[in-house]
């Protein structure tokens, strides 16, 4: 690597916050426990010890903790029997459930603004929008307006989804379109994935194959109105992966778009994991379980960037940085890290940023090293890791 394609290299990448350093264990910072909807919050389910007075024992127990990202300051949750707890992406408020209920916090006054009681056990929940947590179970979903106080029953699981680790549920932004995302244990030992895609509007489901996915909503080159649109990734091959870009109906007067790119895929232990769109600069970025960084051309699919090392760790969440269109990303090493593609470099040579020739050039060296001792695991246990089975405890290993 010479001086001049240091200084040419698209990606800037900066840690912008050390878990670690805000009191964070690392055997906390885990797909199970971190939270990350918004670039506003991170919420943290972590362990803590009680001191219980009148029998002189100390107890662990488990708390929220919530991080301003633009302060650092963190604030602290406490529910009996805790088990998550996740921000509102759009509102000071969060969430935490236990087994049985879940509770409405706002993150200021630290008032229950709403509680409810789950109609069965729950397997994944997450905030879809400003007052709708989406709530899966076994064999159905369900929809709880915070508003109304309405508990409603969406759809049922496909039967695909059946015995898959669920990891994901998402929509768009008119709540019409809705993509549950899950993984499973292939008989090779690979990891496969299927996503249920459900329309409110057609009141039908559908099952697509694919590691990552999101909606996004883009407005495409002689249209009034933007579009949602439907990005999937996924690994076809040790060798071989591919993006698709769908456009979701219906649309007046126009086609549907539909793009599809495959390109090199070079770490047979690797998988797509995470999808972040910017439509304000044309852009989606891939980003892997083991922290490489993909960018496409959101209109064409192309590539821009391909197999650009982020982080010598598992990234497991990851969300669009609002101030700069970038990416937020969090590791198990405790980084969070911001970000951000050369917009100058791209709008003069869009298309050509193709950086596989960087032959994963690893930015870790200079940002995402961390010191001996705040290692999760030595190197051994990391490949170890790398080939565990897909883990209720800990499924960041397989994203």
């Amino acid at each position: 690597m010479t001086d001049s394609d240091e200084n040419h290299c698209p990606v800037k990448v900066d840690e912008l916050i050390d878990l670690t350093s805000l009191g964070i264990s690392l055997s906390d910072v885990t797909w199970t426990r971190v939270r990350m909807t918004s670039d506003a919050w991170i919420s943290v389910v972590r362990k803590k010890q009680r001191h219980h007075h009148r029998n002189d024992l100390v107890l662990e127990v488990l708390e929220a903790a919530v991080i301003d990202v633009g302060s650092k300051h963190v604030k602290s949750f406490e529910l009996e029997g805790l088990v998550s707890a996740q921000v509102c992406p759009l509102k000071p408020l969060i969430a935490l459930s236990s087994l049985e209920k879940m509770y409405v916090i706002d993150l200021e006054t630290k008032d229950c603004r709403k509680w409810n009681r789950f109609p069965c056990q729950v397997l994944y929940w997450t905030w879809i929008s400003k007052n709708v947590i989406g709530i899966v179970s076994q064999t159905d979903v369900y929809h709880w307006n915070i508003d109304t106080d309405q508990l409603t029953f969406m759809f049922p699981r496909h039967i695909r989804l059946s015995g898959n680790q669920i990891t994901g549920y998402s929509s768009d932004t008119y709540l019409s379109w809705f993509l549950l995302r899950s993984l499973f244990c292939e008989t090779d030992g690979s990891i496969g994935g299927v996503i249920q895609v459900f329309s409110s509007e057609y009141e039908h489901s559908t099952c697509i194959e694919g590691h990552a996915a999101t909606i996004a909503h883009h407005t495409f080159p002689g249209r009034l109105e933007s579009s949602r649109v439907l990005i999937v990734a996924k690994k076809l091959t040790n060798k071989l992966a591919k993006l698709s870009i769908t456009e979701l109906g219906p649309q007046k007067n126009f086609p549907l778009v539909s793009r599809m790119e495959s390109f090199s895929w070079t770490n047979h232990e690797d998988i797509p994991s995470l999808l972040v769109c910017s439509s304000g600069l044309g852009m989606i970025y891939l980003l892997t379980k083991l922290g490489s960084l993909f960018v496409f051309d959101f209109e064409t699919c192309a590539p821009i960037l391909l197999h650009h090392r982020i982080c010598p760790d598992i990234v497991f969440q990851a969300v669009l940085d609002t101030s700069t269109q970038g990416v937020i990303a969090i590791a198990r090493n405790g980084q969070v890290l911001k970000i951000e593609v050369d917009k100058s470099n791209y709008n003069q040579q869009q298309h050509q940023l193709n950086y596989n020739g960087i032959e994963m050039r690893d930015l870790s060296q200079k940002t995402c090293n961390k010191s001996r001792d705040k290692q999760l695991t030595t190197e051994k246990d990391d490949n170890n890791r790398n080939n565990e089975i897909i883990s209720e405890e800990d499924l960041v290993t397989h994203l």
